[in-house]
């Protein structure tokens, strides 16, 4: 009877490890059981055993070290130390795998015994390179972005969604005398503060949601598409006279969702001033032509009267 019992237990115990590795073979990751004191492996799954190039049976019974290197063993050693006080923890690690270098992130879980001592830890990690590699393309991008922007002879700067600033260039440091660092991940309308002293909903928000009221406070709105352009004279963060040329469109994701806008200043106050001076020029010329006291005309290179005034159109009887 005894012999029974202990055949039908070793059976039952066959069957629970074979329920055991069906189900971790079949989890997307790297499962393993080690002993708390020695560290020495007692369990792997498949994944693992596929991760670090070896079968179970080179494996089963090997200190930690062996298996995952000198370097990652000294790395993990603070997190096994938490582990062995109870605590679940987790950290991330580049490991020289059979893949090649990998990015992977192990959880330490600990296993305990009826009167609540650490046995055993149990290990589950997954590869996160792609997940890495996707951060770095993100990072990488937004760094091109920045130095696009940065680029730019315009002052400009770019919010996101939810109206916080995202990008402020060089140029739009040197308008505004307020740098990057002090207005990047500022939301409340805190962009249109250099502008008009006060916290306001300005072009760069008219691109994202329409309102006349605001359009109003400018001299003049145009659409081109979904791009604003417009005019804004003597603003008040200018005591001169002044003139600057605005233009702000939304950004759209690979999606064609709306996830922000972007804002381009120009100062075109020189531009203004040279048109003013060659109005007044072409008045002032006028105004001597008009009143020479003579008959006056201009006639082209061809001999093409171009201009004539008033005395020369009273004497020849023509206009």
């Amino acid at each position: 009877v005894v012999g029974d019992n202990m055949e039908s237990a070793q059976q039952s115990l066959c069957e629970r490890e074979h329920l055991l590795r069906v189900l971790t073979d079949h989890v997307p990751g790297h499962i393993a059981y080690v002993g708390a004191h020695d560290l020495r492996y007692q369990f792997v799954n498949q994944n693992f055993e596929s991760a670090f190039g070896r079968p179970r049976e080179k494996i089963i019974g090997k200190h930690i070290k062996e298996i995952i290197g000198e370097s990652n063993y000294e790395y993990a050693l603070k997190y096994i130390a938490e582990v062995r006080t109870g605590k679940s923890t987790s950290y991330v690690n580049v490991f020289n795998l059979a893949q090649g270098r990998r990015w992977i992130k192990v959880n330490y879980a600990p296993d305990l015994d009826e009167q609540g001592n650490v046995k055993g830890i149990i290990v589950l990690s997954y590869d996160i390179t792609e997940l890495k590699q996707a951060e770095e393309d993100v990072r990488n991008s937004e760094r091109r972005f920045a130095d696009i922007i940065n680029f730019l002879p315009d002052a400009t700067f770019v919010i996101d969604i939810e109206r916080k600033v995202v990008a402020w260039n060089r140029a739009i440091e040197k308008l505004t005398d307020i740098k990057a660092q002090e207005i990047l991940g500022k939301g409340n309308y805190q962009y249109a503060i250099p502008f008009y002293g006060i916290r306001r909903p300005i072009l760069i928000d008219l691109a994202l949601d329409w309102n006349d009221e605001i359009a109003k406070t400018y001299q003049y709105v145009k659409k081109e598409g979904d791009t604003l352009v417009s005019e804004t004279r003597n603003p008040p963060f200018r005591a001169e006279s002044s003139l600057f040329w605005n233009s702000a469109r939304p950004l759209y994701d690979a999606r064609g969702e709306v996830i922000g806008a972007i804002e381009v200043i120009r100062d075109i106050t020189e531009r203004m001033r040279s048109e003013e001076a060659l109005q007044k020029s072409e008045r002032l010329y006028r105004s001597l032509f008009e009143n020479t006291g003579t008959a006056t005309f201009v006639a082209e290179d061809d001999f093409t009267i171009s201009q004539v005034n008033a005395k020369c159109e009273e004497l020849s009887g023509y206009s």
